[in-house]
């Protein structure tokens, strides 16, 4: 008898979503050989992550779909619709293991809403940029915290969304229409409403109409991306399919109080921060559950930003940013996902406290920490995955990158558990060549046995 979701343990949940991500039953293919491959690649990606024995150490190759098709990121950013043929290109050509589509915003959506969080292509970086940036910057001051925790819809409403979108300041007027009750009839009452009513209201409620279709436009071509890629035979990371939060203290140095903001507050309000902090976590904790059901995603994507050796001190790591981090990824566990940790910058010595989630619960993708110290500290209780960087598909001979894999599959793949990547949470290589991504594919079938 098959146990009901609800009664299965965390384990069991997420064996069965190994199993679903694995079937090929309601999954369509272009022929025979593509639904094998499925399987095969599937197969091999969950034997990984479970650190059992693989035919091979399986490759997560990074974006150079729209390098390949001679296009830059602004023409992906202002015409994704045309991104089915080029990633249907890309992966003829890269015989990955896993496909992850590379978050590309929509630069339309940016110029209707107006905002002020990035910069992009030919909004405050060259048209030719091959990248986006985030504008680090304290959208939130020190002595607002109170305001954000206590009365959160009034600040976020009327403070936080206008300071990040300009196209919202016209319709902060309406968080409040108190007044349009009572008085001295129905008709002064409706006069308050209207009175708000400015032209620039409705310029930015029909912005934000032509926003809202332009990402329902968005969201199809990106489902379509998905749906050619896996009828080719290739399984699906799908990395925002279940966002399932972030580091309290990366959600308020990102989005709120910034870089600097935020290691001041280490220093200058360190139990305010942690309060927030705090604040932070019950929210995340609250929103994860929309997500216990069964599915055939096993996998849930969140990333270390600020936490990184470079950051803050060990003492600090273990004050402000573990303790959190550590009950959101266990909220994720007990759910039956899988966190894939995008450790982002240096993290060769926070390695030990990755040590206390319990064995084989998370995937620990590293991007600069050593590899090697990596293996000999969690390889053996963890599937780990990096080892390689974005410029060395730019700048290296495909000869430099199969030694370099040659390496850590001799070193990290030892003993199971080990998928080689690139960079941070597998994102676009702009001008990498096509040679040295073949290069890894080859290395990893010349030097896996």
């Amino acid at each position: 008898m098959v146990k009901e979701w609800a009664q299965m343990t965390a384990q069991e949940k997420l064996d069965e979503r190994f199993r679903r991500f694995i079937s090929t039953e309601n999954r369509e293919f272009v022929n025979p050989e593509a639904k094998q491959k499925y399987h095969d690649k599937a197969t091999r990606i969950v034997n990984a992550l479970k650190m059992q024995p693989v035919d091979k150490i399986p490759v997560i190759a990074p974006d150079i779909s729209f390098t390949l098709a001679g296009r830059n990121l602004r023409d992906a950013m202002y015409d994704f619709k045309e991104a089915v043929p080029i990633y249907v290109n890309f992966l003829k050509n890269v015989d990955e293991d896993i496909f992850n589509l590379a978050y590309i915003p929509s630069g339309k959506v940016y110029d209707l809403i107006d905002l002020r969080q990035y910069k992009w292509p030919g909004h405050g970086l060259p048209v030719d940029y091959p990248d986006y940036q985030y504008v680090d910057n304290e959208w939130v001051k020190a002595d607002e915290y109170g305001e954000l925790i206590h009365d959160t819809n009034r600040f976020v409403w009327t403070k936080y969304i206008p300071r990040l979108m300009g196209t919202f300041e016209p319709l902060v007027p309406f968080f409040d229409l108190s007044g349009a009750m009572g008085g001295g009839g129905g008709d002064f009452a409706l006069m308050t409403v209207l009175q708000k009513l400015t032209p620039e209201f409705f310029t930015s409620i029909q912005k934000f109409a032509e926003a809202g279709k332009e990402l329902q436009q968005w969201g199809m071509a990106t489902m379509q991306v998905y749906a050619e890629a896996e009828k080719l035979g290739f399984p699906l990371m799908m990395l925002g399919v279940v966002p399932l939060g972030a580091a309290p203290f990366d959600d308020i140095g990102n989005m709120i109080r910034g870089t600097r903001g935020v290691l001041m507050d280490m220093y200058r309000n360190p139990e305010k921060l942690l309060e927030t902090e705090e604040f932070f976590l019950q929210r995340t904790l609250a929103a994860i559950k929309r997500f216990e059901g069964p599915s055939g995603f096993p996998i849930a994507s969140l990333a270390i930003h600020k936490g990184g050796d470079e950051f803050m001190s060990d003492k600090q790591f273990a004050t402000f940013y573990w303790p959190a981090f550590k009950k959101v990824l266990e909220g994720i566990i007990d759910l039956g996902y899988m966190p894939l940790v995008g450790a982002e910058g240096y993290c060769d010595t926070r390695l030990e406290y990755f040590n206390e989630m319990p064995k084989g619960s998370v995937f620990w993708h590293l991007e600069n920490t050593d590899m090697f110290r990596a293996k000999k500290i969690i390889g053996d209780r963890f599937c780990i995955g990096g080892g390689l960087k974005y410029s060395q598909f730019v700048t290296d001979r495909p000869d430099e990158i199969k030694k370099r894999c040659k390496e850590l599959i001799e070193v990290c793949g030892k003993g199971n558990g080990y998928i080689i990547s690139s960079g941070g949470l597998f994102g676009v290589a702009p001008g990498g060549k096509l040679e040295n991504v073949q290069a890894v594919l080859e290395a990893a079938k010349e030097y896996s046995h």
